[in-house]
């Protein structure tokens, strides 16, 4: 196997091997977030992830050194969890931080030995019987008294298994594992776990209702949001190309932009308290017009604060900037760049409110800092960080107690 490993927003060159492999990945799946041009592969900005194709691994690593697979997987379980633990631990994947589908793969494992030890959850089934013993209700517009002899009486009977949707995610989720894994320590593991479903069937329905099965079931085996998190996330994310049995290529990509703004809404959202919401679409602020086309310009801020649809008003807005957080340099004007510094003050202006803030990962924690802008007196802008290697539940409680005091403290 042949390992490659480039930096989020890098471009790589390819040799004419894989060039070739990857042409026929994209004509198998366009929707790929990949492009070729000349012998260069290029990616969609911000991905990261991992795709396998042949003997290649290419690994794409997040720009920003504070994010690594672990708290990657910490963004993308708590913004889709409701009841996401925050003392979680996902000690799966230990010192193996690479962004391979095979770290992912161990630490679904992981959190499939914990659901199986705890033990697997069913429900009561409905099935309809016949006979001259009834255990359950009879179907009464099926019933006529001349069958009596020969077949009896239909009725509906309640009976308790395991085969319920959940499980059924579970189980498929394991077996795509299982359909693509090589290595034999892994594939003995996953064979070991797999007999535990032996009396549950595959899931055959939309993967467009995974999420809806998932937050609608109920256990007390507090081990299934992560279990069937993990599972969705391999059948719906993690795509795969199969030619004579054997994987012709796969891969597991996300946007970090995207996780990290979707994750900070959630935080705020449960930690404050007020109504954070974000816009479906951009609003509409320009229309350009060259007398022959015309074309719309657009906004849209990735957290409203008690926004109010009827005179287009929020009490404050904040930005989740996915950029690094340096306070150390000398100069601590050049962690603020004066585009987000004007995309801010722009929102403010058109939310109608003085207050403002940027939320930036970190590796540490830092202090909120203001940023007194010349000649705007009345405008409280906030720098603010969310330092990703404290555990869960403590970072998200300084965030939020800091976006308290420098900010909604001060609404008018």
């Amino acid at each position: 196997m042949i390992s490659i490993r480039i930096k989020e927003n890098t471009d790589l060159e390819l040799q004419p091997e894989l060039k070739n492999a990857c042409k026929k990945m994209l004509e198998d799946d366009s929707s790929l977030p990949l492009h070729i041009k000349g012998n260069t592969l290029s990616f969609d900005k911000y991905t990261i992830g991992s795709l396998k194709i042949g003997d290649y691994n290419i690994e794409i690593e997040p720009r920003n050194s504070v994010f690594t697979l672990e708290t990657i997987f910490e963004m993308l379980l708590y913004e889709s969890l409701n009841n996401f633990d925050e003392n979680y631990l996902s000690s799966g994947f230990g010192d193996n931080q690479s962004f391979g589908v095979s770290s992912i793969t161990s630490q679904f494992y992981y959190e499939c030995v914990r659901l199986v030890n705890f033990g697997l959850t069913g429900g009561f089934i409905s099935e309809v019987k016949s006979g001259k013993e009834v255990n359950g209700r009879i179907l009464m517009d099926k019933y006529h008294p001349a069958y009596l002899p020969i077949k009896g009486v239909e009725y509906v009977c309640d009976r308790y298994s395991v085969n319920v949707t959940a499980n059924q995610i579970i189980k498929s989720a394991i077996l795509k594992v299982l359909k693509m894994e090589s290595r034999k320590s892994v594939r003995r593991d996953y064979q070991l776990l797999l007999k535990y479903f032996s009396m549950i069937d595959e899931y055959k329905g939309s993967l467009y209702m995974l999420d809806n099965i998932s937050n609608s079931f109920f256990s007390a085996n507090p081990h299934y949001p992560i279990a069937l998190e993990f599972a969705i996330k391999i059948l719906r994310n993690m795509k795969m190309k199969f030619i004579h049995g054997n994987i012709s290529w796969n891969a597991f990509l996300h946007n970090s932009n995207d996780i990290y703004e979707k994750y900070i809404r959630k935080v705020v959202a449960k930690g404050l308290d007020a109504y954070i919401s974000k816009w479906d679409a951009p609003k509409q602020i320009a229309v350009l017009d060259d007398g022959i086309r015309k074309g719309n310009k657009g906004y849209i801020p990735d957290i409203l604060i008690d926004y109010n649809s009827l005179d287009g008003s929020a009490k404050a807005v904040l930005d989740a900037k996915n950029k690094v957080f340096e306070t150390d340099k000398d100069n601590i004007g050049e962690i603020l760049h004066s585009a987000d510094m004007y995309q801010l003050a722009f929102y403010c202006d058109k939310l109608k409110t003085n207050l403002g803030g940027l939320v930036y990962p970190a590796g540490s924690d830092f202090r909120p800092i203001q940023v007194m802008i010349d000649g705007s007196t009345d405008f409280r802008f906030v720098l603010f960080s969310i330092n990703m290697r404290e555990k869960i539940s403590v970072r998200h409680r300084k965030l939020c107690k800091a976006i308290e005091n420098e900010l909604l403290f001060y609404i008018r």
